[in-house]
């Protein structure tokens, strides 16, 4: 199944949330986060980002979920965008957080370069950025999820996913019905502040001395 819920929300009818998470992450990355205890959370079991759109739509079909609270991370602020514009009517509210509304191709190429001379090094390197400014997080992460993800991780596929990110425009209106919302960190290395989408008609939220890793922040955003 391409798609898992890793916490049930309390009550009697809790609000589903899916979480999409960036490059070289899978929805494990999600244990790290600051979520609402009254949501169902629902995350992706694999890397690679390429078809996540149709099977997220699947899996909600499979699972009668009629509509959710999406949350897209990073790269996976993209999927969430062109999930709620393709399927609006599904989507009750949407959070793109430390998105960038452009990846210029100078820098999707040195990415591919690092890769190519290095995969491990390479990602190590980027999960050091993500996670700047959360110590305690980062040593979780290295002593949980790091060396699974780096035996998992293909360099082919982080390859086709940089090529689809170069492809991706982050801008234009919010879908109607949808509360939409861009929240960025002031501190973003991997996505910098002044590289935020402007999505018309969406509520911007700038976080003062967060990083990228938005999500392990306590925030009213995710549902509002």
């Amino acid at each position: 199944m391409t798609f898992i819920r890793i916490q049930k929300g309390s009550g009697q009818q809790p609000q589903t949330l899916v979480f999409l998470p960036g490059w070289g992450f899978d929805g494990q990355v999600a244990r790290y986060g600051m979520w609402p205890e009254d949501v169902d959370l629902c995350v992706p079991t694999h890397f690679c980002h390429a078809g996540l759109v149709a099977e997220l739509m699947e899996y909600l079909a499979q699972e009668k979920i009629a509509r959710v609270a999406l949350v897209g991370w990073s790269m996976g602020a993209n999927l969430a965008w062109q999930f709620a514009t393709t399927y609006p009517d599904t989507v009750s509210s949407l959070s793109l957080l430390a998105a960038r509304c452009h990846w210029p191709a100078a820098e999707i190429a040195d990415i591919k370069a690092d890769l190519h001379g290095d995969v491990q090094t390479s990602m190590q390197g980027f999960y050091r950025k993500c996670f700047l400014g959360h110590k305690g997080l980062y040593r979780r992460f290295v002593s949980e999820l790091e060396g699974d993800y780096l035996a998992r991780l293909h360099e082919p596929d982080l390859v086709a996913d940089l090529d689809d990110l170069a492809s991706w425009s982050l801008t234009g209106q919010a879908p109607a019905g949808v509360a939409v919302q861009v929240v960025h960190g002031r501190k973003d290395v991997v996505a910098p502040f002044a590289e935020r989408p402007h999505i018309a008609g969406a509520v911007e939220k700038v976080v003062d001395g967060a990083g990228h890793l938005l999500f392990a922040h306590r925030h009213s955003y995710l549902l509002s």
